[in-house]
């Protein structure tokens, strides 16, 4: 689930690391369960008239990472979990039903970032614009009895990597939630945290947290538009940068039907 090569690391959140994130979940079927989002007010430089209910679900902040995930230490290949912790990450597999347009597999192929904004100052800076974003995801791991189609997430494969030079951006994924707004909107919830770590000495060299609000519309037969809302918190869990992008993709081929599938913890 993942790409690009920098020889320096900067804040995430270019198009291209965000959709890696997304290929990181979907394809390799990561997952958390999401507690209820928290409701606030809009987001600094934001709009009323923005992504379905991302203006107002965004966190205010989030849980400071716990010794062992901070710059400076070394890195313990996520030990510090144990099971379930104060900051989200589970043991727990989950499942959601989804809507029969999103269930299959979907591809992007570019990306428009439209509004990059500082935390907490609210200071615009320049957006990326529209990026080459070549991505695959994938939609339904099985059908029941019933014909309902459900995704099924495993905590247990909810880590993913990005190769950045002399250092690895690893992330593991913390909250996850699927939610029917409508029956052509569908809201992707995700929070993953990430650890910045070199190669030759294991450090730590960075680490923040982001939470992505993504809702998936049906457009037409067989093609859909997602539109992002990015947040993205540094290792105390206070917020540093808020992004919004939107894609276009389509639907390459349907979910297979595993009918009676419904025990299986992953696809």
């Amino acid at each position: 689930m993942v790409k690009n090569k920098n020889q320096t690391w900067r804040p995430p959140l270019s198009d291209s690391l965000r959709q890696a994130l997304l290929t990181a979940i979907f394809v390799s079927l990561i997952v958390q369960g999401l507690g209820e989002a928290q409701q606030t007010g809009p987001e600094p430089g934001g709009t009323s008239g923005g992504v379905l209910r991302a203006e107002i679900s965004h966190s205010d902040t989030l849980p400071p990472l716990p010794p062992g995930m901070r710059a400076g230490e070394a890195y313990m290949n996520w030990a510090v979990q144990g099971g379930d912790s104060p900051y989200g990450l589970t043991n727990r597999t989950l499942r959601f039903e989804i809507p029969a347009w999103l269930a299959g597999r979907w591809q992007r192929t570019q990306s428009m970032e439209t509004k990059r904004v500082e935390l907490p100052s609210g200071k615009p800076v320049k957006a990326a614009g529209r990026t080459e974003a070549k991505v695959q995801e994938q939609f339904g791991t099985f059908v029941d009895g019933e014909g309902k189609i459900w995704q099924v997430f495993d905590p247990r494969r909810s880590k993913g990597e990005v190769d950045r030079g002399e250092a690895m951006d690893i992330h593991h994924v913390s909250k996850y939630n699927i939610e029917i707004l409508d029956p052509k909107n569908v809201l992707v919830s995700v929070t993953a945290t990430h650890l910045v770590v070199s190669k030759d000495k294991r450090m730590v060299l960075k680490s923040y947290q982001d939470e992505e609000l993504n809702t998936y519309t049906l457009t037409g037969q067989g093609r859909a538009r997602t539109d992002s809302s990015v947040k993205v918190f540094d290792q105390s869990g206070k917020p540093v940068l808020l992004t919004r992008s939107s894609s276009d993709v389509v639907k390459l081929e349907g979910v297979p039907a595993n009918t009676g599938a419904g025990a299986r913890g992953s696809r």
